[in-house]
């Protein structure tokens, strides 16, 4: 156990606390940019960005009445390293319910036996720092990537996430963000420049990053995303390696509705699954024996083919045998997932878990 002070915190107010990769060191990345430490009002200049959580802890939360242990608090919560002006202290994004995504913290504070300010691993551990942007290099990003957090990224930049009802830091957190500027070079091979600036959404596949799609933020190019070249996108599902831990699964088309959507949700990159493709045997290879899924594509109104996709989509699965608890169609009224309001969006998609769960 790496964390044996906080362990033992949320076991004596949640005697059913349980663990997962016990043993299983983290890893982060540094970037001067802004953060909030867990207990203090103040402000840090550095924050420690967790790149695998490794030993995590998991609990039924406290707010939501959750019964199935979809509370995840990842062993570095709070932890300190370093000393003097190299002190540094995680981001806060590694406790995560999943199951109503409640603003836990209030709860935390309370816990028993933990000094916030001082909070430590047990001697002999510590997390393993990552070089560079933490990324991977099967596949080559656009140069140069920013990560999303550092000073080098302009205001712009987090201006545009924010006007969408995104906040930076979170997608940096969960999803590795990148920026690449006006002139970044995003086909080595055939020495293709960008001619807008556009953030760099990567793509893991077991840990391995695969591919990437670079979004235009500018609205000044006809082409909204760019693709890793020679990467194919029916060879992964954006946020896999994330909806993995979970049983019940959203499936929605890009990666702008995972966000969205939640750490449930997996992204076709499309609204088509081949029942041959390398997508179709993950959800088999996942999904097979356990699970209900939720296809929830763009607004039937607004593209009146997604109605006959999602069809598809749903004789795809069954032909594959994946989620053999249920599946069902969500049909928007408006709209694309990424466009909706978070809280809303996700107490729509609870809603219609639970009315699958009544019909069993």
């Amino acid at each position: 156990m790496l964390n044996q002070t906080l362990f033992e915190a949320l076991r004596a107010v949640s005697p059913e606390v349980s663990i997962i990769h016990e043993g299983e060191s983290g890893a982060y990345e540094v970037h001067a940019a802004a953060g909030v430490s867990l207990s203090a009002k103040r402000t840090t200049g550095r924050t420690a960005f967790v790149t695998r959580w490794g030993e995590t802890y998991k609990l039924n939360c406290p707010i939501c009445g959750d019964t199935r242990q979809r509370l995840f608090i990842c062993h570095l919560l709070g932890v300190t390293i370093g000393k003097g002006a190299g002190k540094l202290r995680f981001s806060r994004s590694i406790a995560m319910c999943h199951n109503q995504h409640c603003n836990i913290y209030p709860w935390l504070m309370q816990l028993p036996g933990i000094n916030w300010q001082e909070l430590t691993l047990v001697e002999g551990v510590s997390p393993t720092k990552s070089k560079g942007a933490g990324l991977s290099e099967e596949i080559e990003m656009p140069r140069p990537s920013i990560p999303l957090m550092s000073d080098e990224v302009p205001q712009r930049v987090h201006d545009y996430l924010i006007g969408r009802g995104f906040d930076p830091q979170q997608l940096y957190t969960q999803y590795r963000l990148h920026y690449a500027p006006q002139g970044a070079l995003w086909n080595i091979i055939e020495n293709k420049a960008l001619y807008e600036d556009r953030i760099v959404i990567p793509i893991f596949h077991g840990g391995i990053l695969t591919g990437w799609q670079a979004r235009d933020i500018t609205g000044a190019s006809p082409i909204k995303y760019l693709t890793a070249p020679g990467w194919r996108k029916t060879e992964a599902l954006y946020n896999m390696d994330v909806a993995k831990w979970f049983r019940d699964i959203v499936i929605v088309e890009g990666p702008t509705d995972v966000w969205r959507a939640g750490e449930n949700s997996i992204a076709l990159m499309g609204k088509t699954l081949s029942a041959g493709s390398i997508q179709a045997e993950i959800l088999q290879t996942l999904w097979g024996d356990r699970g209900r899924v939720l296809i929830c594509l763009d607004s039937y109104e607004d593209d009146p083919s997604t109605l006959e996709a999602a069809a598809k989509l749903m004789e795809t699965i069954h032909e594959i045998k994946a989620f053999p608890e249920g599946i069902a169609m969500l049909q928007l009224p408006s709209d694309d997932p990424g466009s909706w309001d978070e809280e809303e969006l996700r107490s729509l998609l609870n809603q219609c878990f639970a009315d699958m769960q009544r019909r069993v």
